[in-house]
């Protein structure tokens, strides 16, 4: 996953731009807040958040390729 700005902490309104990478063997499925796949934010690999005024975590969620679909 590759995060720009590339930094620790993130305020209220700062905007963050996240590129996740597939491994080999793996496929991206989406991103997700704090760990709840209820609150998926995008099911696109490139993905540009605006921090909200809580702390949040983002997770970048992958599936192993084999269990795709063709």
């Amino acid at each position: 996953v590759t995060i720009s700005p590339e930094q620790e902490y993130y305020h209220m309104d700062d905007v963050i731009e996240l590129q996740a990478t597939a491994n080999p063997g793996w496929v991206f499925e989406n991103w997700t807040i704090n760990g709840e796949i209820i609150e998926i934010l995008s099911e696109e690999a490139s993905y540009t958040y605006t921090m909200p005024a809580e702390n949040v975590t983002i997770i970048a969620n992958f599936l192993p390729d084999d269990l795709i679909a063709d």
